[in-house]
């Protein structure tokens, strides 16, 4: 969850290698579960998650950064909690070094962890308790502190709300689509740029078929301030291609349509996912497969892609790439969504050796 083990590569055209290294890691009781993970300049965070016996999940405050820039700390890539800032300080404790970031005002679970404009945000988007409030926080370098933000304008806790808030960041807005009885799943936008001003509820256009946002990464295009491309994960091995359209004036509709599927050419059947955009016009995507009791496997998958607008709509069609198939979708944007790999990778660890129950879950992935 949060290191990688050195493993051997099943990869063509490369000899064996050890392509993942060991960075760092937390152990034993320092690992809690549905933890979030975010990159803040050149620090990796993890935060948030929680524990306990079944029905008595509680969330944790804790945060543990790893700064990766060597003229910042002492050039030693360790994860180092930060310091409880309700909790009195102890003298005989190495003191903490300057750059580490203090746990949060309350418990997050899964939180969504972003860095915008020199701040970091957290967003608990499984409250499960009264304690977990507020649910939305940002920290100051400056001030070197966690404020709270306004919560978004419904109750997690009520029995009309359910399951976590589905969640996009799109340039300074936050945006959440929490499922809620007899609403189904309106869209809220909090814009950092506003810290003062409430959350908006937006307009979603063919809201019937609306089904949140699913979690993923939003891009620009360079051609259109307002149109963006979002990568989605999508049951098996599948990656859904979406356009997604926010203006800045409220009284237009959002838009998110499909325009293609990924079809990746891997057995993968339980896993988590991240991606991580690599600049321009490439992504990668990370799938950990965990459904074999022994062994977790890794794949790890490079694309470029382009979208652009064409003359007339592209007819539904299909495509066949070494390592995925795509699928593309009528689009009412005129544009054709193409994609090549640029190369993949497969690891193993098997860990029937190790002395302790093993599970892993991938937090995120970054490129620093």
């Amino acid at each position: 969850m949060s290191y990688s083990r050195s493993l051997q590569s099943r990869a063509t055209s490369i000899s064996e290698d050890k392509l993942l290294r060991e960075v760092d890691y937390i152990y034993g009781r320092r690992v809690y579960r549905k933890m979030g993970f975010g990159v803040f300049g050149s620090q990796l965070v993890l935060a948030g998650g929680g524990g306990g016996p079944a029905g008595c999940f509680r969330a944790t405050t804790r945060v543990y950064v790893l700064e990766t820039d060597s003229s910042v700390g002492d050039g030693t890539l360790k994860f180092i909690k930060g310091p409880n800032p309700r909790v009195g300080g102890d003298k005989r404790k190495r003191p903490k070094p300057h750059y580490v970031l203090p746990e949060l005002q309350a418990g997050k679970c899964v939180p969504l962890l972003v860095g915008i404009k020199g701040k970091l945000y957290a967003l608990n988007t499984l409250p499960t308790d009264p304690s977990d409030f507020p649910i939305f926080e940002v920290y100051d370098p400056e001030t070197k502190l966690w404020t709270a933000l306004p919560d978004p304008p419904f109750d997690p806790l009520s029995i009309e709300c359910s399951g976590f808030f589905s969640c996009a960041v799109v340039g300074t807005k936050i945006l959440v689509s929490p499922w809620i009885r007899g609403l189904g799943m309106p869209v809220f936008c909090f814009d950092v740029a506003e810290p003062t001003a409430p959350w908006r509820e937006r307009l979603v256009h063919d809201y019937d078929l609306w089904d949140g946002f699913p979690d993923g990464l939003v891009l620009d295009l360079e051609d259109d301030d307002d149109d963006k491309i979002m990568f989605s994960r999508f049951g098996g091995a599948s990656i859904k291609v979406f356009r997604m359209k926010l203006s800045n004036d409220e009284r237009i509709p959002l838009v998110l349509e499909c325009v293609a599927t990924m079809i990746l050419h891997c057995d993968f059947k339980q896993y988590s996912f991240a991606f991580a955009h690599l600049g321009g016009r490439k992504v990668c995507v990370t799938l950990l497969d965990n459904w074999i009791h022994y062994k977790m496997r890794g794949f790890f998958f490079t694309f470029e892609y382009s979208f652009l607008k064409s003359a007339a709509s592209p007819e539904s069609s299909h495509s066949e790439d070494p390592y995925f198939t795509l699928r593309r979708e009528y689009n009412s944007s005129f544009r054709s969504f193409s994609a090549k790999s640029l190369g993949w990778r497969n690891v193993e660890y098997n860990w029937s050796q190790d002395s302790f129950p093993c599970y892993a879950e991938l937090c995120g992935c970054a490129v620093l």
